[in-house]
């Protein structure tokens, strides 16, 4: 059950922190700071992973147990609303692992929530050119794009992105339209769907241009299949 799961856990994390009181060992700390991101315990978590990632070289731990220590840990600091702390360990994870597409995605994400845009930008088209069909790297890009309001940063860099899919997988924009950051928003989310139907949030975000362009009636239907599909999330950057 899952009131024995938690049980073993807990005296999972009594025993770690018994054996780091005797000996400072990177491994036990580590996965004493992943048992408490399991149970919830944020702060008892981030406390471990501070601790354990303080050096810019950790001792103890292998490059791929610092890399994944450090996407752990910048997520937590993420989801805390501590994005400059966030970017940090996700642009130190990427100094041993430039090619982990996952990782520029949530640096790109933590960039973007900061208002820095541009390296948002950068990072989700570098995750695209790493993994050419990450949905997440898609659909950010267009979150991104839209936040910007800017159309005419968004045409040249919808068109850059639109020569990495196969033909005719990312429409063209229109030439008259000025305003063209919604119109790249849609077309991108929709490529992530395509990508992934499982992240619902990119239904919810089509909703949200549906609406904002005026469609309400395709923005009700994509709502209700966003929530049919489970989401109890809000729309994701907007």
């Amino acid at each position: 059950s899952i009131l024995r799961q938690e049980n073993r856990l807990k005296e999972a994390a009594s025993s770690l922190e018994q054996g780091l009181a005797l000996q400072d060992d990177a491994g036990l700390r580590r996965d004493l700071a992943e048992i408490y991101l399991t149970t919830g315990d944020k702060q008892l978590a981030s406390t471990h992973f501070q601790h354990l990632l303080a050096k810019d070289t950790p001792t103890g731990l292998s490059v791929d147990s610092e890399v994944e220590a450090r996407i752990l840990y910048g997520n937590l600091l993420a989801g805390s609303n501590q994005r400059p702390s966030a970017i940090e360990q996700f642009t130190r994870a990427l100094a041993n692992a430039p090619d982990k597409f996952g990782i520029w995605v949530n640096l790109g994400n933590a960039q973007r929530e900061s208002g820095a845009f541009e390296e948002a930008l950068r990072c989700y088209l570098e995750a695209i050119r790493i993994q050419p069909d990450c949905a997440q790297a898609f659909g950010n890009l267009g979150i991104a794009l839209k936040e910007m309001g800017d159309g005419g940063r968004a045409r040249p860099v919808y068109e850059a992105v639109s020569l990495q899919v196969p033909p005719a997988a990312l429409p063209p924009l229109a030439a008259d339209n000025a305003f063209c950051e919604l119109d790249a928003a849609k077309h991108l989310n929709r490529h992530a769907i395509a990508l992934d139907p499982q992240i619902t949030d990119f239904t919810l975000n089509l909703g949200v241009v549906a609406e904002e362009q005026g469609d309400f009636s395709s923005a009700l239907d994509l709502y209700s299949a966003a929530i049919n599909a489970g989401s109890t999330l809000p729309p994701t950057g907007f």
